[in-house]
């Protein structure tokens, strides 16, 4: 029989355009097959939520090594930097406060090595956990390291490989610069598919190679004949085993199928009906909660568009999976209210769907993202508890007698009473903390802490003591430090 193409490709994700086009390039006849509805695969933008575009799947370009970069810049497609370092706030289980003023509690300076240790990590593999236990980081220091470890990764801390993880380049990836593209990610798989013959709707369930070519048959019994065939379908799928292949995928492939595990991401899209959070906030970082980040939407925009994206990650995600989606906006929500204590969020928020009213098809749009578990250990994702979810085994500071919402809040994320007693420090002015923070980390590791602080903290702010710079009313800061900022006036 005469094929119908040169080559099938399966999956219209950005790995399956680029190839096709590659292909079309060179001269072969090329069909790509769709099981959605649209281009683009994990990149999905939503043009109808808000004043800015939103992605309800991947979101940023990471790094000024990103391999998208090429076709971003081909394509002429503008961006918007989103550092991660400055302009970002911090939760470790009490109300959100900026970055420095968490670096600079003694509690948090043994967690100032996490990233130089994960950069010269080398065999044999372990667990995250099992790294974390090296490193006897206690208290603060300690959720601050395993929020490096499980921010990118969607795995709890004994799931995540080391040496997964290093090839995964999150060191470089907690340091560097993020971009969006700004009329939408969704532009780039347009631009690159352009010009191909993408059919969607065809959901592949039978892939049969034959000597002459190769078969693939769609769930409503439509076939396609090629002289070949190239599969792009993410790992969670093919793992799943919803397409049969025939013969078999060979052992090596299935193995790595096996060893790659699917961990669970979910966003939550919240629009507001006014800015309640600082404007210059680019992320919010979260060690305890339902939620990994929250992020605004409209940062550098130069418009002030009420939209904030909540994002869960591993055990986080996979619990808020099992709720609606009514609650689990309703649980972001409550969530930000205990990050920011003196705002009503609850009257604040009003929808987590179109800006028409129509409800989008999945406001919590849950994804997944791979991970390589250590060897010998994380041979599943199992179910996770509430415990597992939150973390209120290092709950610093709950949120003390929240006021009673009308919105319901899972059980699951319900805040322990109990904090965790951080080091104490003798006082000390702002100009002496370079003496005390060399005796405590090294000389490289001080001046990193004392770079940030001097190149993030708020203007006009004064330190008048530096062995509490927290305003959440964690324990062992030394009697009678009485912390205090005070903002300079006419300046």
């Amino acid at each position: 029989m005469r094929a119908n193409t040169d080559v099938l490709v399966i999956g219209a994700g950005m790995a399956g355009v680029t190839a096709a086009r590659e292909l079309t390039r060179e001269g072969f006849e090329v069909t790509v097959v769709e099981g959605g509805d649209r281009v683009g695969g994990r990149l999905r933008t939503l043009r109808d939520f808000g004043l800015d575009p939103v992605e309800a799947g991947a979101e940023f370009i990471h790094g000024d090594g990103a391999a998208t970069w090429p076709e971003i810049r081909a394509a002429g497609l503008g961006t918007r930097p989103c550092p991660l370092i400055r302009d970002t706030m911090l939760s470790l289980g009490g109300p959100a406060q900026w970055l420095p003023m968490a670096l600079l509690h003694p509690g948090s300076w043994h967690a100032a090595t996490i990233l130089r240790s994960i950069a010269s990590f080398s065999p044999p593999d372990v667990s995250a956990r099992e790294f974390l236990e090296r490193r006897r980081d206690r208290g603060r220091a300690r959720v601050l390291s395993e929020m490096t470890l499980t921010a990118h990764l969607p795995g709890s801390i004994d799931e995540i490989g080391m040496l997964g993880l290093v090839s995964d380049g999150v060191h470089r990836l907690e340091t560097g610069l993020n971009h969006r593209v700004a009329d939408g990610y969704d532009r780039l798989p347009g631009y690159v598919g352009s010009d191909l013959d993408i059919r969607v709707g065809f959901v592949v369930e039978n892939v049969r190679w034959e000597p002459d070519g190769v078969w693939l048959r769609s769930i409503n019994g439509e076939e396609l004949w090629a002289l070949t065939a190239i599969c792009t379908l993410p790992v969670g799928v093919l793992a799943a085993g919803s397409v049969r292949f025939d013969p078999e995928l060979p052992d090596g492939k299935i193995s790595a199928l096996r060893d790659l595990r699917m961990g669970p991401v979910l966003k939550i899209l919240l629009r507001f009906s006014e800015r309640f959070w600082p404007r210059r906030l680019a992320i919010l970082a979260c060690g305890a909660g339902p939620m990994t980040l929250y992020w605004p939407v409209a940062y550098r925009t130069g418009t002030d568009n009420p939209i904030l994206i909540a994002y869960a990650t591993g055990p986080r995600a996979a619990a808020l999976a099992e709720v609606g989606e009514d609650e689990a906006a309703a649980i972001a929500a409550s969530d930000l209210g205990r990050l920011f204590p003196k705002v009503d969020v609850d009257d604040l928020l009003v929808a987590h769907g179109r800006s028409t009213g129509a409800p989008i098809p999945s406001p919590a749009a849950a994804t997944a993202s791979c991970a390589l578990a250590a060897r010998g250990r994380g041979k599943g994702w199992p179910r996770p508890t509430p415990e597992r979810s939150c973390g209120p085994e290092r709950q610093l500071n709950p949120r003390p007698s929240p006021k009673p919402s009308r919105r319901p809040t899972s059980a699951a994320f319900a805040p322990r009473a109990k904090q965790v007693a951080c080091s104490r420090a003798s006082p000390s002015p702002v100009p002496m903390v370079d003496g005390p923070l060399r005796h405590f980390l090294g000389d490289h590791e001080a001046m990193a802490v004392i770079g940030l602080f001097e190149t993030l903290v708020l203007p006009g702010v004064v330190f008048e003591r530096v062995d509490d710079l927290v305003e959440d009313g964690t324990q062992g800061a030394g009697a009678g430090s009485d912390v205090q900022l005070r903002r300079l006036r006419d300046q």
